[in-house]
């Protein structure tokens, strides 16, 4: 095994934390399987005993005794494996959640940077990595625990009753695990190879099925259903030749642990036929060897059953060990109300190092103003608004709200603060209500209905089969675009935040739908700082303050009318506007 893989192994350790909280149940584990392995032993004994001493002299008595006493014995074995089973289990379960909730917790508050890196099927398949770290920790309560007490115990007694004939008997164990180690490599790097695959395929899928209408409306399905097939018959052609190895490994390391019964089976009837040891013995020996031969064999090729965890460790690890460079500082603001001035000083930022998106961005927000944001696509409006609410952190200069740095402040506390609406809002699929309320813990419903009157949605909901309580679908697949949107200017409003930052969020719709998101935009915007980043007129004429934007750059700020009688840039983009 590589160098690589002996640090993953060592690297599987660190998992052993989630362990930690519960490690009285661990040694009540421990004492249930000594309990258990030894009282596995005694059943042989019972039968090396019936046969020298019971059916030999023909003894009545000693046969009801040892009948007695098997069933004594099975009766203490069941009971201490229904506890050891139920306590494991519960274990078990315990530790899967604190796994799976802490990898899942650790994503969610990871920066838009990492979603940028990875497609979302990519993620939805590493979760499946979380499984194979929850079995390795449940593996070690009942796998590895239990074969290690079991190999100590057994042991014990194969030493105490002949210890050559164990060392013959585990003779044929170096054997076993060199033929199982033959693979090793090889399985490694056909599994990575697996892997590989099906996060693509899955992947593929997953956007498949979220981008279905533009595949319809462009009629590929034919081709996105060749790509699929392209990388299910990689697979499947992978899958076989692992089959194929796996299968001659089995007949190797098959060949191998069966040596080790003939061996042992035969030097054991050379000490019967010696008079070392009883017929009874033997069969007490044999049946014991044959329990331990099975965790000693798991126990040798340990590494090769863990090449799929220590895989999956890694990368898991890569998740797991990446922490989010939105970092608040170690004394974090915390504000129940800010004031809502905005300053940008000598912004620089790109999502690349090579490539800047704004260069030396400076400007002044006034509370409770508006400012819109113009300029061509690619300009980089969007992407300077999103670093207010730190989606992302520039990497030149500062962001100020009320004169702190954003990165003063502690994130949920900041986020609070600032309300968004989309120009392809996000819905759940879940009721009407739910998408209102979203971000606001227990809210009257004077107050949500309140929400949705400004919003001009309250109408449209009441008329909905169930009102509040309908169910909108997967992204609010069932409502239109106008509806939607009114959706989320409604949750904005019952979110009450002190800036509010609008991107585009009227572009996709008809004028009908327009003049009523514009009428609850109207109520959204009072007494707030906004950020506007638009195309249609209507939110562009009566910003407070207009700022043009080309190549990640400010190069006019001003009124309507300032900029209109400047003929500069803003003023072609305008001309252009007004013959939409």
């Amino acid at each position: 095994m590589g160098d690589n893989t002996r640090y993953g192994v060592r690297n599987l350790w660190k998992y052993f934390v989630f362990l930690r909280p519960y490690k009285w149940q661990m040694l009540l584990l421990i004492v249930f399987l000594v309990i258990d392995k030894s009282l596995t032993v005694i059943f042989p004994m019972l039968l090396g005993f019936l046969i020298d001493n019971v059916l030999t002299h023909r003894d009545m008595v000693k046969l009801g005794l040892v009948f007695l006493a098997m069933v004594g014995t099975n009766v203490l074995q069941s009971g201490f494996g229904a506890l050891y089973g139920n306590v494991a289990a519960l274990t078990e379960q315990r530790i899967d959640f604190d796994i799976r909730w802490t990898f899942f917790s650790h994503i969610l508050h990871m920066s838009l940077r990492f979603f940028d890196r990875r497609r979302v099927g990519e993620l939805i398949y590493r979760l499946e990595d979380v499984s194979v770290i929850q079995n390795l920790v449940s593996g070690f309560i009942q796998g590895y625990g239990s074969d290690v007490i079991g190999v100590i115990i057994y042991g014990i007694y194969l030493a105490t009753m002949s210890w050559k004939l164990m060392l013959v008997g585990f003779a044929t164990l170096p054997l076993f695990a060199a033929s199982s180690n033959l693979f090793l490599s090889w399985f490694r790097r056909k599994e990575q190879a697996r892997w590989d695959l099906d996060a693509q395929s899955r992947a593929l899928i997953n956007e498949a099925l979220v981008g279905i209408r533009v595949i319809k409306a462009f009629a590929i399905e034919n081709f996105i259903v060749r790509k699929i097939k392209h990388l299910v018959l990689r697979q499947r052609k992978l899958r076989m030749e692992m089959q194929l190895a796996g299968a001659g490994k089995g007949a190797l390391t098959s060949f191998a642990g069966g040596l080790g019964t003939y061996v042992t089976l035969c030097y054991g009837g050379y000490l019967v036929i010696r008079g070392s040891l009883t017929v009874g013995e033997l069969m007490a020996f044999f049946a014991v060897m044959g329990s331990a031969f099975g965790p000693a064999q798991r126990l040798i090729t340990i590494r090769q059953r863990l090449q799929g965890v220590v895989m999956a460790a890694e990368r898991f690890s890569q998740i797991f060990d990446e922490q989010s460079e939105l970092r608040g500082s170690a004394r974090a603001l915390r504000t129940s109300r800010i004031e809502g001035r905005i300053t940008f000083r000598d912004v620089g930022f790109g999502y690349t190092p090579q490539v800047p998106v704004l260069k030396q961005i400076s400007l002044e927000v006034r509370p409770g103003t508006t400012v819109a944001f113009v300029g061509r696509s690619g300009a980089g409006k969007t992407t300077l608004v999103n670093l207010v609410p730190r989606f992302y952190d520039p990497d030149q200069g500062q962001i100020l709200i009320d004169g702190q740095d954003v990165k003063q402040f502690e994130l949920r506390s900041l986020r609070r603060q600032i309300g968004m609406v989309l120009q392809d809002p996000f819905l759940f699929n879940g009721s009407v209500w739910d998408n209102v309320v979203v971000a606001r813990r227990n809210p009257s419903r004077e107050e949500v209905e309140h929400a949705c009157v400004l919003a001009n949605a309250h109408e449209f909901i009441i008329r909905l089969p169930d009102g509040y309580q309908a169910l909108i679908g997967e992204r609010g697949v069932r409502l239109s675009g106008g509806q939607k949107q009114r959706l989320s200017i409604a949750r904005a409003l019952l979110h009450d935040p002190r800036i509010l930052i609008l991107d585009e969020a009227t572009s996709s719709v008809d004028l009908e739908s327009e003049a009523l998101i514009q009428a609850g935009l109207k109520e959204l915007l009072k007494n707030r700082t906004t950020l506007v980043v638009a195309h249609r007129l209507s939110t562009i004429i009566n910003a407070d303050l207009i700022v043009v934007m080309d190549e990640g750059r400010i190069v006019e700020t001003g009124n309507h009318f300032d900029l209109l009688q400047r003929s500069g840039l803003y003023a072609r983009l305008y001309s252009n506007l007004a013959r939409l």
